[in-house]
């Protein structure tokens, strides 16, 4: 055992136990591999943050709304909505998306929260979030006014479709169980 343990063990430096990584860990588990404590710090920070981004994301939402910007395509659908003044301009109802998107958040923050609080690893929250918030904004999408650049797909689905892939993969990568010291 190395002496910053032993010390923080006996109570003199209560830091050092909680820097000092845990022993048996391989070397990608370990604060002092380089970069590995920002990126799991990141990833931590991130899940932390997740349930506000995607409220934050929400209102943002809403002020696109209120704006009428981002709105989607022409519809008949009874809660179809014309932005005369908006961002650009129509006389058209069309899809409001931005209530869609806002909408559809509100749910995915809600649950956010509700992994955190039962222990969810702070991968598979980041993960998850990335998959929900990736894969909503892919689909509103498909009835938005956004040209397409690849084929049927905007810009906006090429990011969500890649955001949804991080997202994947973390959630596909097996998490490591703690080493036992």
């Amino acid at each position: 055992m190395s002496a910053p343990r032993r010390a923080a063990r006996r109570g003199r430096d209560r830091r050092a136990e909680i820097m000092m990584p845990p022993s048996g860990r391989d070397r990608f588990d370990r604060a002092d591999a380089p970069g590995v404590a920002v990126v799991g710090g990141g990833i931590a920070g991130l899940a932390a943050a997740s349930p506000a981004l995607a409220v934050g994301h929400a209102i943002g939402r809403i002020g696109c709304f209120m704006v009428g910007d981002d709105y989607g395509r022409p519809t008949d659908l009874p809660w179809a909505i014309a932005f005369p003044k908006g961002l650009p301009p129509t006389d058209v109802p069309v899809h409001p998306t931005q209530v869609y998107e806002a909408a559809m958040l509100l749910p995915i923050a809600w649950a956010l929260v509700r992994w955190r609080r039962h222990g969810v690893a702070d991968r598979v929250v980041l993960g998850r979030y990335l998959v929900l918030v990736g894969a909503l904004r892919f689909a509103i999408e498909f009835v938005r006014v956004n040209r397409q650049i690849a084929g049927p797909f905007t810009l906006a689905q090429l990011i969500a479709a890649a955001i949804t892939v991080v997202g994947t993969v973390m959630l596909l990568r097996p998490l490591r169980s703690p080493a036992r010291t």
